[in-house]
């Protein structure tokens, strides 16, 4: 009787310890998840943040093209006149 109630313990400490062995393998997994959706966030902000660089500079360019449209249109219609 007195073994059989040891080899139960046993058995019992076994697979207690097993059993917490799994939740800290799933616990790591799990922190390895957070980091991954850290790091994706890290990334999704840089995007944004270039995507507003590329804007502010499509923005800029735009500025500019239409000014040397204009320029353009000035000096053909000089040409335009002097004929």
């Amino acid at each position: 009787m007195a073994l059989a109630i040891v080899l139960v313990i046993c058995a019992t400490v076994i697979v207690v310890t097993y059993m917490l062995c799994r939740v800290r393998e799933r616990e790591q997994d799990l922190e390895n998840v957070y980091e991954d959706i850290s790091l994706l966030r890290v990334s999704v902000d840089r995007f944004n943040s270039i995507e507003e660089v590329n804007a502010s500079n499509l923005s800029c360019l735009s500025d500019h093209l239409k000014h040397v449209d204009e320029e353009i249109d000035e000096i053909q219609n000089e040409l335009c006149n002097r004929l």
